[in-house]
């Protein structure tokens, strides 16, 4: 019987670990997708702004 508890408790622990593990993972990756879509936007503002940089030959 002791066992049994000890196993649950263990059991326990690692699924509330992993949850709180995936709730992190998660929100860095919302985190870093909203960053990039800002730098993408900012790019998009320059480039509307100054159409003749995209005109250029290289």
């Amino acid at each position: 019987m002791t066992w049994l508890n000890i196993w649950l408790v263990v059991l326990a622990i690692s699924l509330l670990s992993f949850l709180i593990m995936m709730i992190v993972i998660g929100g860095g990756a919302i985190k870093e997708l909203k960053m990039t879509f800002d730098d993408l936007r900012a790019d998009t503002d320059e480039a509307t702004s100054h159409p003749e940089e995209l005109d250029k030959e290289i």
